[in-house]
């Protein structure tokens, strides 16, 4: 079973069940972590669920206790070190907490802790999205209609409505694809990058602009290891091992930071030039549709491509008029830095790009936003667009004086944005169908609450999550069987508004997932 050994390892007997006379002394927290268990998994779920998370809290509870007992010298009551309180953070005085034979009892957590002055965390040591040391075998879910996907003449029927196996004996390390692309890409365990899907401006790398069923090797790339990978709506963008980037498809916005004038693009890999004084090595990529982002050693982000509603990030929109009555827009051909304010000496570590907004993570766990506002996406209970980053408050140390609300994971999908915390939620904002109300400001996605999110990615409409040892989708209608569930045709739903688990993958031990159009 997925938790059997983190059970093992806190000492909770495998037998342990949450019984009904254990649920009437749950808190309210512990009740909504319960149902949303309960609701994504059934009742085995949420049993895993609840016993993982007292056993760590009596673990929580006994350091506490055993730091009271040997005193500190610090001078503070409760221990000597930051890590004695924060151990006992999530021990309040008279929580039920389930003894070794299961049996609910009341805790006496020292009341001393609270009193510690809070100390800011240490930098964190993120991995991104999109990162990962282990390597597997590649799934690919929804449609195979490449060529008329997003257009009035595309077959929502056209789709593969399950996982199924490609690159058979190849060890995938990398997966990507872009919330406004029709293809996608990935990364071999030697740093080979493949590409299949739409190819209409040479997107694929392939030297031609034939689309691909199967995923091909990318051509040029041979002498490189390629780190990370991004797709735009007609482009593609990678940074290699070495820090060096190259991107490929339609040039026409400028998305592919060639420089010289927009042009119609390349089909096979071109390098771009790297930003700054001494040329820093890049090591995250992310493309909007029609504009790109990337973050180098120094932490600085760069974007460039089509600047309309400010999603640059360089304090304007590009806008100027061409001829009365015309508006056009003066295109970045190449990488420039985005100007953050009072940033002082923080370092960015990740970016993300939805359609026309973009999100980045610093290295000590803060998030900004910024371009286009509307129905929220950007999180600011507003729906105005930004020309510059502006900081999500909540999840900045130094403003919550809470360390499970530090940031250490981004995503954003075309209309709506993504972030998980240290304490293992993830929030969400924006929209991700056309009715409904939009979520201004971010939200927990309670019912993900108790997994352990791995990876996590958002499409066009729909949200792929990998979670402990299995996959959890949703999204709304239409959909092109992305969400998994199964041929509609035998009742498999094809839609769903909740998470929901991927039946077939249960404890398939998914590490890293990505959502395209």
């Amino acid at each position: 079973m997925a938790l059997a050994a983190e059970r093992a390892k806190y000492g909770l007997p495998v037998e342990f069940k949450v019984t009904r006379e254990m649920k009437k002394t749950f808190t309210a927290q512990e009740k909504g972590m319960f149902k949303a268990a309960y609701e994504t998994g059934g009742t085995k779920r949420a049993n895993e669920v609840m016993r993982v998370y007292f056993a760590k809290k009596r673990a929580a509870i006994k350091a506490a206790k055993e730091a009271e007992e040997g005193g500190g010298a610090s001078g503070v009551p409760g221990g000597s070190d930051a890590s004695a309180s924060g151990s006992a953070a999530g021990a309040q005085t008279g929580d039920p907490v389930p003894d070794d034979s299961g049996k609910t009892t009341r805790s006496i957590a020292a009341a001393a802790v609270v009193t510690k002055e809070v100390v800011k965390p240490k930098i964190l040591t993120v991995i991104p999205l999109g990162e990962t040391s282990e390597s597997g075998q590649l799934l690919y879910a929804g449609t195979t209609d490449w060529d008329n996907l997003g257009k009035k003449t595309a077959e929502s029927g056209s789709g593969l409505w399950s996982f199924h196996k490609m690159l058979v004996g190849v060890k995938i390390r990398l997966v990507a694809s872009g919330c406004g692309s029709v293809h996608s890409v990935c990364v071999d365990e030697a740093g080979a990058l493949y590409a299949w899907g739409r190819n209409d401006a040479g997107q694929l790398g392939v030297g031609d602009m034939n689309s691909r069923a199967a995923p091909v090797k990318v051509k040029g790339l041979d002498d490189h290891k390629i780190r990370h990978a991004s797709c735009g709506k007609k482009n593609t963008l990678i940074c290699t091992e070495a820090g060096l980037m190259f991107s490929w498809g339609t040039h026409k916005n400028g998305q592919l930071g060639h420089g010289g004038k927009a042009s119609d693009g390349y089909m096979t890999p071109v390098q771009v030039p790297n930003w700054g004084a001494d040329a820093s090595p890049v090591t995250r990529v992310a493309c909007g549709a029609e504009f790109c982002m990337a973050v180098n050693e120094e932490g600085s982000i760069a974007a460039w491509g089509h600047p309309q509603y400010g999603q640059l990030g360089n304090n304007a929109n590009g806008e100027y008029i061409e001829k009365a009555g015309s508006i056009s827009y003066h295109f970045e051909l190449s990488p420039k830095p985005v100007r953050f304010v009072n940033l002082g000496k923080a370092k960015m570590v990740d970016v993300a790009c939805g359609n026309n907004h973009s999100v980045a993570m610093s290295e000590d766990g803060t998030v900004f936003t910024w371009g286009f506002g509307g129905y929220g996406r950007l999180g600011h209970n507003n729906q105005k667009d930004l020309m510059s980053p502006q900081e999500l408050v909540m999840f900045n140390f130094n403003h919550s004086k809470n360390d499970r609300l530090v940031a250490n994971s981004i995503a954003a999908g075309a209309t709506c944005s993504y972030v998980r915390t240290n304490g293992g939620q993830m929030y969400f904002f924006g929209r991700t169908k056309s009715t409904g109300e939009a979520v201004m400001y971010p939200k927990p996605v309670v019912t993900i609450n108790g997994w352990n999110v791995k990876s996590f990615s958002c499409g066009n409409n729909s949200t792929i999550v990998a979670a402990d040892s299995s996959v959890i989708t949703w999204g709304p209608s239409p959909s092109y069987g992305e969400l998994a569930y199964g041929d509609p045709a035998t009742g498999a739903p094809k839609s769903c508004s909740q998470p929901k688990l991927v039946e077939d993958l249960q404890e398939c031990g998914g590490r890293m997932v990505a959502a395209g159009w």
